[in-house]
């Protein structure tokens, strides 16, 4: 038995505990769990471009026969689906997504199983930002060690097992764990409604074990607003904004996508026409571009803005390919676009199974535009710069334009699986999954950054201390490199 399925076999018996504690009645018998397992294995063989990516096929087979060993014996839903999460997250491709079974997730938010603090996450350290305990006698700033006795670095590191990533890259790791702990926390460890935290206090520099019952879902909202009132609306922030202030400008994209910037009345070309035309007016020689958080779009936009930030012609995708032009699971699937995907797509003579695009934009030589900026750039990044948003750092830093500050980028340096997803719903446990289907190569040559984004060139990290204060660490970093 190899390590891999070693493992398989330890996460099994974990579920099956879970399921014996009551998380969910709906049970798989071995039957239908094989049939839904081939579905998901030859969807995910025939479809997905980038399967050896980062894993060569012995690999691959390995981690599927091991799932195959797991599923001889009846499993619980959420057992079946944290086998297959743990195998789409081990792609290594951060398009490649599975949405939660709905019944399970409706019962551990209507539960007693969200941990009755509100967290700050960074790099394995919890810090306690609010307390909605009923006699509130935790210190706020306090962080918390170990949950259930098991260390925070050990839940983390095994809770990353099922997060998507574009290759080896943990910064959007640790974001997915922040963002989905408590539905990850129950998946691994199973059931649990109360929790013996170590909690260590940094006024009064020491440690304290304690137990804590957990709230549902509702209370604990219902207590954070009515304590703390109610946080604000992040899709109400600005999309794109552009301002001057002391002979910087500060360009900020949230996002690349179309549908997403027309809803705000957000015309996008004519934005950064006016943008860049502005600097050029005022001779503006300094130049901030916020991508932070930017999660991408539509890549033509990506290309439309590295073509204001670099003076001379360059390369954005050296490729698209696909590995099949016909799509057979209709019968898994909603999908509308199988039908006619393959009119835009020819084979690869040079090679053999594939098939790349008759035209893309991306696929051009890129020019530079006649407002495109030549001064000093400060580019600001994070682990949630991802898909279109990834592309763009990566041309800039492929191409030497700008000083990149922040953490690492959560995209691909080397590109991506993305462009249209192929959506599945297995006939027995009704997992739907997401299949990208298009493998982008970006026009960029640094070997040491395979499997990862760009990393930065000045990290700064947004402390608890920050947050809390509402401090712009990065955006100071950037302008402080300006001014010097």
């Amino acid at each position: 038995m190899n390590r891999y399925q070693i493992k398989i076999t330890f996460i099994s018996i974990a579920f099956i505990c879970m399921a014996q504690h009551g998380l969910s009645q709906k049970m798989l018998i071995s039957q239908q769990m094989q049939e839904d397992f081939q579905v998901f294995k030859n969807s995910i063989q025939d479809i997905h471009p980038g399967l050896y990516w980062y894993g060569d096929s012995s690999e691959v087979a390995d981690r599927f026969n091991g799932i195959e060993e797991s599923i001889t014996t009846d499993l619980s839903i959420q057992s079946f689906y944290g086998l297959l999460q743990e195998f789409y997250a081990g792609i290594n491709c951060g398009h490649s997504w599975m949405q939660r079974p709905k019944a399970w997730t409706n019962q551990l938010d209507s539960g007693n199983y969200r941990l009755p603090f509100d967290l700050y996450f960074e790099d394995s350290v919890f810090t306690i930002m609010n307390d909605l305990t009923a006699d509130q006698e935790v210190e706020i700033g306090a962080q918390i060690l170990a949950m259930n006795g098991v260390s925070m670095l050990e839940i983390v590191n095994n809770l990353k097992r099922y997060t998507i990533s574009d290759g080896f890259n943990q910064t959007r790791r640790f974001n997915f764990v922040a963002t989905n702990f408590y539905h990850l926390y129950q998946l691994h460890y199973g059931l649990a409604d109360s929790f013996e935290l170590e909690i260590y206090s940094p006024n009064l520099k020491q440690k304290v074990t304690k137990t804590f019952q957990g709230l549902t879902k509702a209370g604990y909202e219902s207590v954070k607003i009515e304590r703390y009132g109610a946080e604000p609306n992040r899709w109400s922030q600005p999309l794109a904004q552009f301002s001057i202030s002391e002979g910087i400008g500060y360009l900020d994209i949230n996002t690349f996508a179309k549908g997403w910037l027309k809803s705000r009345d957000i015309k996008y070309k004519k934005f950064l026409k006016n943008s860049f035309a502005q600097m050029k007016e005022q001779g503006v020689k300094k130049l901030i571009l916020d991508i932070r958080g930017n999660g991408g779009g539509d890549d033509y936009l990506g290309a439309m803005l590295c073509q204001y930030l670099i003076n001379e012609e360059f390369g954005y995708f050296d490729r698209m390919e696909t590995v099949t032009s016909k799509f057979n699971y209709k019968d898994y699937s909603n999908t509308k676009w199988m039908n006619w995907i393959g009119v835009i797509l020819k084979k690869d003579k040079k090679k053999p199974g594939y098939f790349t695009f008759n035209y893309h934009r991306g696929l051009r030589t890129q020019k530079p535009n006649d407002l495109t900026f030549n001064g000093e750039l400060v580019v600001l990044v994070d682990g949630q710069t991802f898909s279109t948003a990834a592309d763009v750092a990566s041309i800039l830093y492929e191409n030497g334009r700008g000083t990149f500050v922040g953490r690492e980028v959560g995209g691909g340096y080397y590109g991506n699986n993305s462009a249209m997803q192929y959506d599945i719903t297995l006939p027995n446990s009704k997992i739907t999954y997401y299949i990208p289907i298009v493998r982008y190569y970006s026009s960029v040559d640094k070997p040491e950054l395979y499997g990862h984004g760009v990393k930065p060139d000045i990290v700064v990290k947004k402390t608890y201390e920050d947050y809390m204060s509402k401090r712009d660490a990065g955006l100071e970093k950037a302008k402080s490199l300006l001014n010097n």
